[in-house]
């Protein structure tokens, strides 16, 4: 995606942030429920990225997501056999995790509904 090569210039309430990249949240800048252990393991386990991102947006926290740290990971050959990307995404089961714990997301947190508009952006 463009956005993930390029980076954005000005800051966006809805911006999904890989933190396998590496980002910053700064102190007060995630919704409070960012570290409760029973919400993650009910509507995140390993999908921590999608967590913390909407943990963001639940706070109003305005995103910047910079061009200068993309680069591609490098890999050992047959590391990448069982890998939590396609655990998530293309599993056995045919299921997208991360398209069942943000409908859960939602049904917990009622405002992320709200927030996860075009007009919140």
């Amino acid at each position: 995606a463009l956005l993930s090569r390029y980076g954005v210039k000005t800051p966006k309430r809805l911006l999904h942030l890989s933190n396998g990249s590496g980002v910053l949240y700064p102190y007060n800048s995630l919704y409070k429920d960012v570290c409760n252990a029973d919400m993650i393991k009910k509507l995140a386990h390993g999908i921590d990225d999608l967590w913390m991102s909407m943990m963001a947006i639940l706070n109003d926290t305005e995103m910047i997501k910079s061009h200068y740290a993309f680069k591609t990971f490098t890999t050992y050959p047959g590391s990448q056999k069982y890998q939590l990307g396609l655990e998530n995404m293309k599993n056995a089961d045919n299921v997208d995790k991360y398209d069942v714990a943000l409908s859960e997301m939602k049904i917990c947190y009622p405002k992320l509904c709200e927030k996860l508009t075009i007009k919140n952006k």
